[in-house]
Order: structure tokens, then sequence, then C-alpha cells
């Protein structure tokens, strides 16, 4: 671990993490509800990851409020190459603050520096990370199943880097 060129292994769990606490500190957008999931055979060198599965998502016994504010629903569709964000405001969505979501979750197999992405459920066109309950409701579709690590990297860090943190 501690030599010129680390290696690392190992597997993570996620149990009902609170999604209110979680994307209230930073200005990535609100969403309620929890999250669950893994990273499995995560194996790393120099740091840097080499291959994973990755998995995070609605548990499935998850009987909390699913509320997603608009500006997330833009930076989750930007991490999966979907039109959300140009659907919310061209359309009559943008009048809204928050819609419901039935199910997010987004997994990741990491393998040869590409990123196999998946959703709640496949679709004719991609994946969705998002499926709508509730109204207003809204579906978020990944088109790009195959991204690579560092484009995915980048976008993420686009999405999360925020100059100021909430404390409470």
């Amino acid at each position: 671990m501690f030599t010129d060129f680390p290696k690392f292994y190992s597997d993570l769990e996620i149990d009902n993490l609170d999604l209110d606490q979680l994307t209230g500190k930073f200005k990535f957008g609100g969403i309620t509800g929890r999250l669950s999931g893994y990273v499995r055979q995560l194996y790393m060198e120099n740091w840097h990851p080499v291959t994973f599965f990755a998995w995070l998502g609605t548990p499935e016994n998850d009987d909390s409020r699913h509320r997603i504010s608009q500006k997330a629903v833009q930076n989750i569709a930007n991490i999966g190459g979907g039109g959300a964000a140009d659907l919310l405001s061209k359309s009559f969505l943008r009048f809204f603050e928050t819609f419901g979501y039935d199910k997010l979750g987004l997994g990741c197999y990491l393998h040869d520096g590409v990123c196999q992405l998946m959703g709640v459920k496949a679709t004719e066109s991609g994946y969705a990370i998002i499926t709508g309950g509730g109204l207003p409701r809204i579906d978020v579709i990944g088109y790009n199943p195959r991204v690579d690590w560092n484009v995915l990297m980048e976008r993420l860090k686009r999405i999360t880097t925020s100059d100021e943190v909430i404390i409470k």
C-alpha cells in the first residue's frame, strides 16, 4: 500500500444514505429519498481506479418522499448524456421547481478506461437514470452507455464543484 506504486483492492457498501442531507450541503440540486449501493471488486493502481463494478440507487424498501429539483435533474442528465436540460428549459416543465420520482439509479462497470453505464431499467434508446412518479413527474434517460472514464470524471467534477459548502 505504501510502495512507490501502490495497489489497492476493496469492496464498499452504502446503506440508506439520506439524499436530502447529502444534497443539501452542495449546490448540486436537492433530492429527497434514500440511496443504497456498492462498489465491488475495486482495484486501484497508484490511487487511480483500474476496474470496479458500482451501483447507487433507490433501495427497494424506500418509502420516503421522492422529490428532485430541476437543478439536480439537469446535473444527473449531464452525467448520462441525456437531453433533460433542454427539455426543462423549453417546455412547460420549467415552471416546476421539483418533480416526483419513483426510482433513481446509476451504475458503472469500469474496464480498460471505459465506464459501461446502466440505470434503473433499460429503454428503447438507452437506460433510465430516473423514473418518474407522482405529479409533476419526469424521466431522465441516458443515451451514451459507454463513456471514457476521464470524460465521466470531468462531468462529475463540473457538476459537483462548488465554491460554497453549506454547513447547518
